[in-house]
């Protein structure tokens, strides 16, 4: 289970409606300052544009991130202002407090990133920052030109669809056809390229689905809970350990991934998004279900279960850049 919000702020409202919250008092008695670490990190994790938290390349420069993450709880103190104000003009009601309540933890969070980001700016140091900044700045320079070579290649296939065949005559540079290279064995790659495990996400999905005592469901009793065949339901768990750059994955029966979804409200578009890791998906009950996208929600309302069955049940979600690949 992962940190909620009022393991470290125990005094958030409940999510039953309950009424005369100051929710600004709240908001205001939160320090972040005297924050354990791991929940500093849970804010951090919250905010990762912020706070560039885990990411696997250079982190950009701390005194820009301190900046942004000091607009960012502005931005977001005044979003709980319009949902406080909502309650004023129509009145408590599960919809409103629910705003309320979501605004205030999303503050909350942005201020245990800020205090986040103070933190590593002290730590750090001058000569830290500076060499910081400076990773950054070579990192963004070689992304550009990476960028920029391959428009440029883009570009030739697409004025000449036979440009390999006489490739001498654009003169392209050593950088160029390294790079021409790189991008033509990525094509060769394509029909075997690396897919999120379907059956890692079976298991996420059985072990964050409770039972009545509270706790994770063994295989035999998930499997006669949402009736399916217990030994094909043991196979479906099988992760292979080898990776899968070099061939895919074995297949997990559809009935079973349906299953999933219709009888355990598993997130469809995590569920069958196959760029969308296991880890991916998060079991915060404080924020609002996120159907896709970077950290999408383990488990949705039926409404999105609805969304995805009138779109015709598809058996590919994968998102690219914000944007809903077709079917």
């Amino acid at each position: 289970m992962g940190v909620k919000t009022e393991d470290f702020v125990p005094s958030l409202p409940p999510k039953t409606v309950t009424e005369n919250i100051d929710w600004f008092a709240i908001l205001d008695s939160f320090d972040p300052t005297v924050l354990d670490e791991k929940y500093l990190n849970e804010c951090a994790r919250r905010n990762p544009y912020e706070t560039c938290y885990k990411w696997d390349t250079p982190s950009k420069p701390i005194k820009e991130r301190l900046e942004f993450s000091q607009w960012s709880v502005q931005n977001e103190r005044q979003a709980l202002t319009v949902a406080v104000n909502r309650i004023k003009k129509e009145g408590l009601t599960p919809l409103t407090y629910k705003k309320a309540r979501e605004a205030l933890v999303r503050c909350i969070g942005q201020k245990g990133a800020l205090e986040y980001n103070r933190r590593e700016f002290e730590r750090l140091g001058e000569a830290g920052r500076k060499r910081q900044a400076e990773a950054y700045a070579a990192y963004e320079k070689a992304r550009n030109e990476k960028s920029a070579r391959q428009e440029k290649i883009i570009d030739l296939a697409r004025a000449d669809p036979y440009f390999l065949e006489h490739i001498e005559d654009y003169e392209l540079n050593e950088a160029e056809l390294d790079e021409l290279e790189e991008m033509l064995e990525a094509e060769r790659k394509r029909g075997y390229e690396y897919q999120a495990s379907v059956h890692e996400k079976v298991i996420r999905v059985r072990k964050g689905f409770k039972g009545s005592n509270g706790k994770p469901l063994i295989q035999r009793d998930f499997a006669k809970l949402i009736d399916y065949p217990i030994n094909k339901y043991a196979e479906a768990e099988k992760v292979d350990k080898w990776g899968r750059e070099s061939e895919p994955e074995s297949p997990v029966d559809f009935d079973l991934l349906e299953k999933l979804v219709m009888i355990c409200h598993a997130n469809p578009y995590w569920l069958f998004d196959s760029d969308c890791e296991e880890y991916m998906a998060h079991e915060d009950e404080t924020s609002e279900p996120v159907v896709s996208g970077d950290e999408p929600s383990l488990f949705v309302k039926p409404d999105v279960i609805l969304k995805w069955i009138m779109e015709g049940k598809p058996r590919n979600t994968r998102w690219e850049h914000g944007i809903e690949r077709k079917k």
